[in-house]
């Protein structure tokens, strides 16, 4: 299965209703029967990482006064991960997901 979001939706209705509309987002071009077939199309996974951040306070759940800070839960880096979608010479990359990483 293809990549596809929410923004693609009013480009691919457009195009359908033979209307020029610009928007952002893609016509889902693969979605009707005689569209081009998926071996046109490449998805290149990629996930992107950011730089530590330390000093966050994290304060435990079994702490009700707030003075045991644990050190080691206090390193973070974001994950973010893509998906580009590639035919021909036109790409779209997409929001897969995103997590907090503890360093």
């Amino acid at each position: 299965m293809l990549p596809t979001s929410n923004v693609d939706i009013a480009p691919t209705v457009a195009h359908i209703l033979q209307f020029d509309m610009p928007a952002q987002g893609r016509v889902l071009e693969e979605a009707p029967r005689d569209g081009p077939p998926l071996s046109e199309y490449a998805v290149l996974s990629k996930t992107h990482r950011s730089s530590t951040k330390t000093g966050l306070t994290v304060k435990l759940p079994t702490d009700l006064d707030g003075r045991g800070i644990d050190s080691k839960l206090s390193s973070y880096s974001v994950e973010l991960m893509t998906k580009t979608l590639r035919r021909g010479a036109v790409s779209c990359t997409y929001f897969d997901q995103a997590k907090a990483v503890r360093d």
